[in-house]
């Protein structure tokens, strides 16, 4: 046992952290800013690379591979946009634009990450309808923009077609492509894939329907080519209720997309288990 330990050391190297690309939503980041390091060594404390929130993984792989937007000209038209029908719409659909934006700036440098985890949510692929620049092909999240200068609107339906909602399969080949490129920085990469819990009594039954649609075919995919070092997590249905209390600290206005503790730990633990429990294993430092 000694020797096989030994040998084992001369392959595992103590970590000194936990490094984490997160790609994902506000599940994602809940998860491993308030949660997940409960759950692990003392030793093993988490160190945080790009947190690429709110962005489709078809943008990141743009972001991957050097093919941004321009930014300038998404501001400008989020800046002459209106959404909704009431001033609290707009207000909220306006901010919440420009913040896919500002995570966009800031998950510029995405591509020198080095994970040995890469946490995952279904929420953007899901729900996020984008459109692409028609010349040049990069895509930006608009949300439902509308214009009242006629002149602008056309401007921006020149420049810009509505390519909609990420099909199943091709939200599968996406993920993949991601996960590879990043299997190629660090080759015992683990991942983990959460599926936001979505409501049904908050949350149309459509993107319901995708979500489990989407479960179904990557559950498929890591049976099949046997993908041990990706995790598929959804949680179980007495798990999937909103915070409604106002009061309550995840409270979200929007209410179906903020949880109780426990959704949030049942996912950390889950992570927890995975990444030090099976091989190759991570060895937190000061461990024998």
């Amino acid at each position: 046992m000694q020797l096989f330990s030994k040998i084992r050391d001369q392959f595992i190297k103590p970590k000194e952290h936990l490094d984490i690309t997160i790609v994902g939503s506000c599940l994602s980041n809940f998860v491993v800013s308030s949660y997940l390091e409960k759950h692990l060594p003392p030793n093993l404390p988490i160190r945080r690379l790009t947190s690429a929130l709110q962005l489709r993984t078809d943008i990141i792989l743009e972001l991957l591979e050097h093919k941004g937007m321009d930014i300038d000209l998404v501001e400008h038209y989020l800046k002459a946009g209106k959404w909704g029908k009431s001033a609290t719409q707009h207000k909220y659909a306006q901010w919440f634009s420009s913040f896919v934006l500002e995570k966009c700036l800031e998950s510029r440098n995405i591509h020198d990450d080095c994970p040995d985890l890469l946490i995952m949510d279904s929420l953007c692929d899901i729900r996020h309808s984008l459109y692409a620049h028609r010349s040049k092909g990069w895509k930006a999240f608009f949300g439902n923009i509308q214009f009242s200068d006629a002149s602008v609107e056309k401007n921006f339906t020149n420049e810009f077609s509505h390519i909609g909602l990420l099909p199943a399969d091709e939200q599968l080949k996406k993920l993949i492509r991601l996960v590879m490129h990043f299997k190629k920085r660090n080759s015992s990469l683990r991942v983990v894939y959460m599926h936001f819990p979505l409501n049904p009594n908050y949350v149309d039954q459509k993107w319901i329907a995708r979500s489990s649609h989407f479960e179904m075919l990557l559950n498929v995919f890591l049976e099949r080519d046997k993908h041990k070092d990706i995790l598929s997590i959804s949680v179980p249905e007495k798990l999937n209720i909103p915070v409604t209390d106002p009061e309550h600290p995840n409270y979200s206005p929007q209410i179906w997309n903020h949880f109780y503790p426990e959704t949030y730990n049942f996912f950390a633990e889950h992570i927890s288990h995975f990444i030090l429990n099976r091989k190759p294993m991570f060895k937190p430092s000061g461990t024998n």
